[in-house]
């Protein structure tokens, strides 16, 4: 058995992301769908709760707890590398190894050798900027 959210060989990234935004429960969801929400989170957080806090972009802090949350990170992770943005990306990464988010949620896929290998690599091996 292995040790994952979830498993799988499709490298598509918006397969990946759709499968890491499942795991965010709707109640935190519900906290940043809007942009009166995301001002709300901004308010209440600071600027440290979104990675692009001018747009109010990449929403990565638990409006409850004002604290990183690991799955928005991971989402903002996947986001930024899908969307090219790239010190977005290397910033969200920072943030996962310093929360301890890339220990914490292992998540796994399966490269063209039939190898597990974390998330975070299988991106910054396969998935061009």
């Amino acid at each position: 058995m292995r040790d994952c959210i979830f498993c799988s060989n499709d490298g598509n990234l918006e397969t990946i992301f759709e499968e890491v935004k499942a795991k965010i429960p709707t109640n935190i969801r519900k906290t940043i769908d809007t942009k009166s929400d995301r001002n709300k989170l901004i308010e209440t957080c600071g600027n440290d709760a979104f990675l692009i806090p001018e747009k109010l972009k990449f929403p990565v802090k638990n409006i409850k707890t004002c604290e990183y949350d690991c799955r928005l990170l991971y989402a903002a992770y996947i986001r930024a590398k899908q969307f090219h943005y790239t010190d977005v990306a290397e910033k969200a990464k920072k943030l996962l190894k310093e929360t301890g988010c890339d220990e914490k949620i292992r998540v796994t896929l399966e490269n063209e050798y039939n190898e597990s290998i974390s998330l975070m690599q299988y991106i910054d091996d396969y998935i061009d900027e």
